[in-house]
């Protein structure tokens, strides 16, 4: 179980200082923004009031760019798991020592769901930052632990790409 969480911890600060990992950040960052844009800025410009319901609001603008975003970002950091290895030529180096193979994939398995997880919740808690500010009322307890259930199933869903 060490091994695992060794090959976890390896892959993890890789994953975290790819240039992929920060591209896919920033875009889904942008993404964000775009779709809580799309909400905000045409009550904002009719002179509407804005929408008291929070949890609504974020959940819509959450459960439609991570249903369509969430699998992109799953499929390119579980290719780039394996063939990056292959690239850079350490998967022989990798495969020769004295560690199963299984560890070694469920260490990449463990650091990639560590790296998705950060980035999933790096730019959903951004995203309801923003709009805490932006529409000025603070989620309640219930509203909170429903947005926390939301991104452990965003998360879940992520995973199984």
């Amino acid at each position: 179980m060490a091994d695992i969480f060794t090959v976890g911890s390896k892959e993890f600060s890789d994953i975290v200082k790819s240039k992929r990992f920060i591209i896919l950040i920033a875009i889904f960052g942008l993404v964000m923004t775009i779709a809580m844009a799309t909400i905000y800025v045409p009550r904002m410009s009719m002179g509407g009031a804005m929408p008291r319901r929070f949890l609504g609001t974020m959940g819509y603008i959450l459960s439609g760019t991570l249903s369509t975003f969430a699998p992109v970002m799953g499929l390119a950091l579980g290719c780039d798991a394996i063939s990056g290895e292959r690239e850079k030529g350490t998967l022989k180096l990798i495969l020769a020592q004295p560690v199963y193979r299984d560890t070694v994939i469920n260490g990449k398995f463990l650091a990639a769901t560590s790296g998705l997880s950060l980035a999933i919740l790096i730019t959903s808690l951004m995203s309801v930052g923003a709009s805490i500010i932006v529409i000025g009322v603070t989620p309640t307890a219930q509203e909170a632990l429903r947005m926390a259930l939301f991104l452990l199933f965003s998360i879940l869903f992520t995973m199984t790409y």
